[in-house]
This record gives C-alpha cells, sequence and structure tokens, in this order.
C-alpha cells in the first residue's frame, strides 16, 4: 500500500495494487479506494471460472471466489507461523500451499 501510494504522492493519486494503470485520487488503503476492485472484479472472476472450466478442464460447481469474505475469514492465514504479538494484528501470514502443489505438479507435470 505504501508504494502505490508513495509514487504518486505528489499528484494527491495511487496505484492500483492489482492493475497500475488504474489510477484513484488520495492515498491508497486498500481495496475500499482500488479502481481495480471497482471496474475489473467482476470480470476478471468470470474469466477465471472460465478459464478453469475450458482451458484447464477442471470440472466443479463451485465457484471461484477471489476477495470473499466468508473465504477469507475462514482461511488459515497463519499457516507455519508463530502467533501475532497482537490478537488484531494485520500481519495475516501466507497459506501453506506447498502440498497441494506438490500433489497438482505430480498428476500434470507439463504444470
Amino acid at each position: 500500500m505504501d508504494f502505490c501510494t508513495l509514487l504518486l504522492e505528489e499528484s494527491d493519486r495511487s496505484l492500483s495494487a492489482y492493475d497500475s494503470r488504474i489510477t484513484a485520487i488520495g492515498p491508497c488503503i486498500g481495496a475500499s479506494n482500488d479502481g481495480t476492485m471497482f471496474n475489473l472484479s467482476g470480470q476478471l472472476k468470470t474469466c477465471a471460472n472460465d478459464y478453469i472450466k475450458r482451458e484447464i478442464g477442471y470440472e466443479t460447481n463451485l465457484p471461484y471466489k477471489s476477495g470473499n469474505a466468508e473465504v477469507y475469514l475462514n482461511r488459515n492465514w497463519e499457516s507455519g507461523k508463530v502467533e501475532p504479538e497482537m490478537l488484531d494484528s494485520l500481519d495475516l501470514g501466507f497459506p501453506d500451499a506447498s502440498d497441494a502443489l506438490s500433489h497438482a505438479l505430480t498428476r500434470a507435470p507439463y504444470l
């Protein structure tokens, strides 16, 4: 967020964290003023769902849920991390997808 804000700070604008072609007025404060989230999120999700089904050939009834609050809140973001010092910490860590990736690459080495 700092980078997106500081780069265009003199013009009181900020870059989108997702697509630097899009700018917003004022500092970057995340999804609430990121133009990409408002302008492109529907199209990105539609394309992702289509790509997963048609190009990769993965059939599922589950939709791709980018930015979905339920998915975000239920995800164990502390995978492999020590407990945060403060309970309301925004340092949420990262998901550990190495086992799933290893399995996928074993089944489809062309990935």
